[in-house]
């Protein structure tokens, strides 16, 4: 069974879909910021970060969550 296939439990911690280091501009989704090389992807989570949000470990880009 899925994730998605059950009721969550309380104890668990809540999963966002909203990234809160990603850009919140209408203009600039993910692939423009790509694009733009205004951000990177996180090594651990893939999600796409701002530059000025990303720590540097060993040369890997990672989001502040999974440093």
């Amino acid at each position: 069974m899925g994730f998605a296939s059950r009721k969550p439990n309380p104890n668990e911690p809540m999963i966002s879909s909203e990234n809160p280091y990603g850009s919140d501009s209408d203009v600039l989704d993910d692939t423009a910021v790509l694009l733009t090389k205004r951000g990177k992807r996180c090594c651990v989570c893939k999600r796409v970060i701002l530059n000025r949000y990303l720590k540097y470990k060993d040369r890997k880009p990672f989001c502040p969550d999974c440093v």
